[in-house]
């Protein structure tokens, strides 16, 4: 088996994967481009119900009256690899100015569904919440797996978003190696907690401090107002498009009271989540038919206990527009669509 590798960038520092094997993964969008509605099963699906060998054997599974409704098996073709190793201590090797190191790491299929065919909105209630408590034993899993400290759970659907595979999954990657984006928005966070910001707040979590500032401006002007970003909320959680969104209907999924790591949720505020998160995924599609998105899970890394500073979430991007040459020379975004006017289409949608 040719494993893949890790590569750092000598200007940035960033970690690149290198990953030839994942050219092999089997394509299910040539057909119907990901739009034509599936159907519920598919007997060549290697994620449907009775094909299990076609998958590495599972390492989690769901069962109800001996039948399975959501399971992990070791991705076929993964981007890391727990036997990809120099040594035991998984070192580095170096080449004049060039690092590199093999791409030793864990990488996960989390099957949210037995149906080839439903979508979030589409699932009862215990079908999606499931898949959110599936998240979270994944990663009590690699508590153990020592140097595997940065962990990223993410969802990608249809061919816009990066999905291979129609039928509804999540992929788990757990690596030693620190992600730009997780490290840039701890880094934020702790400054804002520090006072080192222009508001000069200390003490306080941003993410505690959007949320109350978004309630209360829905509160102030009412939901259909033009100042409004939030889309929905319960008990435990409020649904918003973030002031600096970065892309046309990006939503935020946020706990209300201050939590740093997803394992630690409970069972009554998973099952309030997957409300949440259905709500969410109604509303987008009805707005949105037959969109592509990618949803990433934002939690601290493995062991880092609880921070008072940094807050999960969850990040849902329609691939409603492309990426273009301004985004990939400036590592900047223009939002064409006003997260204002992108909640109030959600709002008035729904």
């Amino acid at each position: 088996m040719i494993y893949s590798e890790l590569r750092q960038d000598p200007i940035t520092g960033i970690w690149v994967n290198i990953a030839g094997n994942r050219s092999n993964r089997p394509d299910n969008f040539s057909m119907n481009n990901g739009k034509e509605p599936p159907p519920d099963y598919d007997s060549k699906c290697v994620l449907c119900v009775g094909n299990e060998n076609l998958t590495p054997p599972e390492l989690l599974a769901y069962r109800r009256d001996g039948v399975w409704w959501a399971r992990t098996v070791p991705n076929k073709f993964p981007a890391l690899s727990l036997d990809a190793r120099i040594d035991e201590h998984h070192s580095t090797v170096n080449e004049g100015m060039f690092v590199r190191m093999p791409a030793y790491g864990a990488h996960e299929v989390i099957v949210e569904t037995a149906s080839h065919s439903q979508d979030i909105h589409m699932r009862a209630t215990d079908q999606v919440r499931e898949m959110l408590w599936m998240y979270r034993d994944r990663l009590v899993a690699h508590h153990s797996d020592k140097g595997l400290e940065n962990v990223l759970i993410f969802k990608n659907k249809g061919s816009e978003a990066g999905a291979s595979l129609e039928h509804p999954h999540s992929q788990l990657t757990a690596s030693p190696v620190h992600m730009q984006r997780l490290d840039s928005e701890m880094q934020g966070a702790e400054r804002y907690f520090l006072g080192q910001t222009y508001s000069e707040r200390k003490g306080a979590c941003v993410y505690c401090d959007m949320v109350n500032q978004e309630l209360e401006t829905r509160d102030r002007h009412g939901i259909a107002s033009e100042l409004n970003r939030v889309v929905s909320e319960n008990i435990h959680y409020v649904a918003f498009l973030p002031f600096a969104s970065q892309f046309p209907f990006e939503t935020w999924i946020v706990p209300k009271t201050h939590q740093s790591d997803y394992t630690f949720i409970s069972p009554d505020e998973v099952t309030s989540l997957a409300i949440m998160v259905k709500d969410v995924f109604r509303k987008l599609q009805k707005a949105l038919p037959h969109f592509d998105y990618n949803m990433v899970l934002h939690t601290t890394p493995l062991n880092n206990g609880a921070l008072e500073y940094y807050h999960w979430h969850f990040e849902i991007t329609p691939r409603i527009t492309k990426i273009a040459g301004f985004e990939i020379g400036s590592g900047n975004h223009i939002n064409i669509v006003p997260p204002e006017k992108a909640a109030k289409f959600l709002n008035s949608s729904s």
